[in-house]
C-alpha cells in the first residue's frame, strides 16, 4: 500500500493515533444499531412463550416501538460523538459557551475553573454543549453537520426515512403511540417491516457520515502529518486504511 515497509509502519502509526477515538465510536455504534435490530425482529420462541395471539401481537408491537426508541438514541449518540471529533479540529465553536452556560463570566465564575488547563475547560464546554444537544429532525442534523463541514450531498437520500423514524419516536415517547379520536383511544399500528427499514436507514446514514467525517477532517490532518514527517502515502490509500466497515447483521 505504501512505498516501503518502514514507511508503511510509520504511516499506520500516524493513522492509528489520529483515529483511535473514531474507531471506538464506530464500534459502539455498530453494537448499538444491531441491538436495536434484534429488539425489533420477532424472536422465534415468542409464539411458544405467549400462546395467546392477541397478547403476542401487543407484545411484538411494543418491542418494535422499543426498537425505534433505541434506534433514535443510537442516532443521537453517534451524531454527538461525530460532533465531538469534529469540534476538536474545527474553529466553528463560537456558539459553545464555557461550562455553566453563561455568556458573561465574573471572577467568581472563573474561580470555579482555577487550576484547570485550557484543554480541560474546552473539553468540559464541548461535553456540556453536546449533552444538551438533541436531534429531533433532519434540520437539526443538517445544521450540526454543517458546523463541522461534513458534506451532505450523499446523506440527503436518508433524510426522508430519518424524519419518519424521529417523528414516530416522538409520538411513542410523548404520546404513548396513541391515536385519540373523541373519547376513544387506540394504539397506532406499528409495522415491524417499516421499522426495520428505518433502522437500516439509520445504519447506512451513520456509516456514511462517519466515513465523510474521515475524508473531510481526518484525511487532511493525517496527510499534513505525513508530509511533515517526510513520509509517503497516497490520499486514497489513507482513506482506504481508515474507512469504517459496516457490521450490520
Amino acid at each position: 500500500m505504501f512505498p516501503n515497509e518502514n514507511n508503511d509502519r510509520e504511516v499506520q502509526r500516524l493513522i492509528d493515533e489520529e483515529v483511535e477515538d473514531l474507531r471506538y465510536m464506530a464500534a459502539v455504534f455498530n453494537m448499538n444499531i444491531n441491538r436495536a435490530l434484534k429488539i425489533t425482529k420477532t424472536p422465534a420462541r415468542m409464539t411458544e412463550l405467549i400462546p395467546d395471539p392477541y397478547e403476542l401481537f401487543a407484545y411484538l408491537q411494543d418491542t418494535t416501538r422499543s426498537g425505534i426508541v433505541f434506534t433514535h438514541t443510537t442516532l443521537e449518540t453517534t451524531l454527538r460523538e461525530i460532533m465531538r471529533v469534529g469540534f476538536a479540529f474545527s474553529s466553528e465553536v463560537s456558539d459553545i459557551p464555557l461550562p455553566g452556560r453563561k455568556e458573561k463570566f465574573t471572577m467568581a465564575d472563573l474561580l470555579k475553573h482555577k487550576g484547570k488547563a485550557v484543554d480541560e475547560v474546552i473539553e468540559e464546554s464541548i461535553d456540556e454543549y453536546l449533552n444538551s444537544l438533541s436531534f429531533n429532525n433532519t434540520n437539526d442534523i443538517a445544521k450540526a453537520l454543517q458546523k463541522i463541514s461534513v458534506p451532505q450531498e450523499t446523506l440527503r437520500q436518508y433524510y426522508s426515512k430519518l424524519d419518519k423514524m424521529t417523528n414516530r419516536r416522538h409520538k411513542i415517547v410523548h404520546e404513548g403511540d396513541i391515536i385519540r379520536t373523541g373519547k376513544t383511544n387506540q394504539l397506532e399500528n406499528m409495522d415491524a417491516g417499516e421499522a426495520i427499514d428505518w433502522i437500516k436507514a439509520v445504519h447506512d446514514f451513520c456509516i456514511e457520515t462517519i466515513n465523510l467525517t474521515i475524508k473531510a477532517i481526518f484525511v487532511p490532518r493525517i496527510m499534513g502529518r505525513i508530509r511533515k514527517e517526510n513520509l509517503q502515502a497516497q490520499e486514497e490509500d489513507v482513506i482506504r486504511a481508515i474507512s469504517i466497515i459496516s457490521e450490520f447483521k
